[in-house]
This record gives structure tokens, sequence and C-alpha cells, in this order.
């Protein structure tokens, strides 16, 4: 309880990770310095790559060095100071795992490189609902997905803070009920297009 308490001295830290038990908790400390972080990563332990990645204030040099281990890479792409290089990094690498609850995160991700979305429209359907969702998405890719044949991938496309108004005024015709209702529900959808949803 002391070596993960916010306001244990910085001298006690440094002596409590000559404990090899409370390394784990030293790592997830929110005040641990990043010095010593660096010094808990290098032992490549398991468990204390995890609470270093786990912890908040982790900075984003002590991250670069447990991306390379590639041991926690979903807790690196979900941490608040993982820079743009490191999250590319990364979420090439989840790209390519074979776990689909993963890809969907990867589709959502609004740092994964355009790349891979470009190439998951083509080859793997079953993402469309996920990657229209990503509000980093191009609006070229928007406007395919807005004419996809699920409903599902359309409603996405209507409620993406990113489609353009165009896209939302064609959407707001849809044949299918859900994808008129995400229009409404879109922040971006212009007056012109509620009015003629406000009848619907």
């Amino acid at each position: 309880m002391v070596a993960r308490h916010p306001n244990t001295p910085q001298a006690l830290l440094v002596s409590a990770v000559s404990e090899p038990e409370l390394c784990c908790f030293v790592a997830a400390n929110p005040s641990v310095r990043e010095n010593l972080l660096y010094q808990l990563a290098q032992n490549n332990q398991h468990e204390v790559l995890e609470a270093i990645a786990a912890n908040p204030s982790t900075p984003a040099s002590v991250l670069k060095y447990i991306a390379e281990t590639r041991a926690h890479d979903l807790l690196v792409a979900q941490h608040p100071n993982a820079n743009r290089e490191i999250l590319q990094q990364v979420l090439w690498r989840l790209a390519m795992d074979e776990r689909l609850s993963v890809r969907k995160y990867v589709a959502k991700h609004p740092h994964t490189p355009i790349d891979i979305l470009r190439m998951w429209v083509q080859k793997e359907p079953q993402l469309r609902v996920w990657i229209a969702q990503n509000p980093s998405l191009l609006v070229d890719m928007l406007e395919v997905l807005a004419h996809d044949v699920l409903p599902n991938v359309r409603s996405s496309v209507a409620c993406n803070p990113g489609t353009p108004h165009s896209v939302l005024e064609k959407l707001s015709f849809d044949a299918e009920v859900e994808v008129r209702r995400a229009v409404a529900s879109n922040i971006k959808t212009l007056s012109n297009v509620l009015e003629i949803l406000v009848k619907d």
C-alpha cells in the first residue's frame, strides 16, 4: 500500500524497488519519477511492464521502450501519453492480431495509419462498421462507406462527426430509419437537413 501511494517520498520508492515483490506496486505509483520507471522497465518483467504501461503518469519516453518489447501493445495504444510515433508503430502490429476484438479497436482508433483502413475497407468487410466510426477517417472513405449495403455501416457513417454535410444530407433520405436517426443525432447535421428529418 505504501509503495503504490501517490504521496510516498521518492527516496522510499527507490529503496522499495530493491524488493522484487514491491516492483509492480512502485511501477503503478502515479507519482513515481521517469528515471525510476525506466529502471524498472529495463528489468523486462512481464508484470512490471504491464503496471508501467497501465500507469497514467508514464511518460512517452518510457512507453517507447515498452513498445519495443511488443508485450503490451494494447495498453500502450490506450495510454494518454503515447505520441504519434509510438502509436503508429504499435497500431501496425495490432492490426495483424488475429483477435477480432483487437482489430475492431484498431479500426476505430483515431491514429490508425490510413493505409491499414483503406486495405480493410477493401478486404475486411466485417470491420467496416468500426472503420466508419473512426473520427479521423478521410472524406473519400466516408463517401464509399455511406453506400455500403449494410445499414449498420451507413449508420456509423451518419454518426461520425467527420462525415461531410453532403453525405449526411444524402443519408437523411436512407431507406433505413436507424440511418436517418443517426443523421438526426449527429452534431454536424445542418438545420436544413434537420427540417426534413423533423417531418419523418
